[in-house]
């Protein structure tokens, strides 16, 4: 226990000291300071957001509990430049968190193996928005707008359980478990180009009917499982593309404001894509929501959430009447089909300008 806690809190350190937490808060105020100071063409800043949560019982009395331990974080960064008609805005964020319950080992014979970390969540995100004003006065730009997604960790699916772990164990006794992701596989990425509308530093819209998304799978064991929105290769009835392009229109819509003399401040992006070359009345969704409540100078309590569909990506389904919270079939495996993803996480975060 005390080795995998020591590698998480290390892998975790790495993680901060590489990325800031995006926070929406000091975004909005870097904003407007900029276009209040014509001299200050970059607006930066960032921050530090934690949650923790552990318990530790030494020879327990029956019934009164077993261990925890749990660690997790929002990290992001953002830096927005301004000058004359030109504007490049750019923000990357990770949110990260893993749990344990229990001490010891797991009750395999002749294998010595802890109790291994669960993961809670692993989202990396980058965005960047460039744009060049139609002319000095007006609210229309010329945009380019480039997005990317993907995870900062390997993920094991436990093939009884259904839960996800950071670490393999492969076919020992009841606990099987096998790869289902990693960094840049999947990773996804789109590039396009269009027009945005910002008639206020709250508020813009960026529509981009040329965009090009296209869908990486780096491992070609994960991209062989078909769950990740690439198709079989010609001929193939078992070994899938690690790649998949589409072509198609992007609308991205961002709004933040603060309430209550800036105590609470919340931003919300909804991103549109349809995919000309496939069903593009199948419209992909990503919307993400943050509200951030500050109890003194640059400490926030932060609450963040996120929507997700795609009707390429198979998602495995809830049922928290089932055997690891997932529906399964007559054969016992969990049910995978095109369906809304959704999470959300609450943390103590530290973030301010620089």
């Amino acid at each position: 226990m005390k080795k995998n806690f020591l590698l998480v809190s290390l892998l975790t350190l790495v993680v901060i000291k590489a990325w800031s937490q995006n926070d929406d808060a000091s975004r909005l105020a870097a904003i407007v300071m900029a276009e209040e100071d014509s001299t200050k063409t970059w607006a930066t800043g960032g921050g530090i957001g934690a949650d923790l949560g552990n318990i530790l019982i030494i020879n327990p009395k029956p019934g009164s509990g077993q261990n925890r331990i749990g660690f997790g974080g929002a990290i992001g960064f953002f830096a927005n430049h301004l000058k004359n008609r030109f504007s490049w805005d750019n923000n990357v964020s990770l949110n990260f968190a893993v749990e344990k319950t229990g001490s010891g080992i797991l009750p395999i014979p002749n294998a010595k193996i802890r109790i291994p970390f669960k993961k809670s969540i692993d989202d990396l995100r980058l965005n960047s928005t460039a744009g060049y004003k139609v002319s000095a006065n007006s609210q229309f730009s010329y945009a380019a707008d480039l997005a990317f997604r993907s995870q900062f960790t390997p993920a094991y699916i436990g093939v009884e359980d259904g839960q996800i772990y950071i670490k393999s164990i492969q076919n020992l006794g009841p606990y099987r478990n096998y790869l289902v992701s990693q960094f840049f596989s999947p990773a996804r990425a789109s590039f396009g180009l269009g027009m945005k509308y910002d008639p206020t530093p709250v508020f813009s819209v960026v529509f981009t009917p040329a965009t090009a998304d296209v869908i990486i799978i780096e491992n070609q064991y994960i991209a062989n499982l078909g769950l990740h929105g690439t198709e079989l290769k010609e001929g193939s009835t078992t070994e899938y593309e690690k790649t998949r392009l589409g072509i198609g229109a992007k609308l991205s819509i961002k709004y933040m404001q603060n309430f209550f003399d800036e105590k609470l401040a919340w931003s919300s992006r909804l991103s549109l894509f349809s995919d000309y070359m496939h069903d593009p009345q199948n419209v992909d969704v990503d919307w993400t929501n943050e509200l951030a409540f500050t109890i003194f100078r640059n400490i926030q309590f932060g609450y963040l959430s996120n929507l997700y569909y795609d009707d390429d990506i198979l998602s495995h389904v809830t049922d928290f009447d089932a055997v690891g919270g997932l529906k399964r079939d007559s054969d016992g495996d969990p049910i995978v089909r095109s369906t809304i993803n959704y999470y959300h996480q609450i943390v103590l975060k530290y973030a301010r300008v620089f």
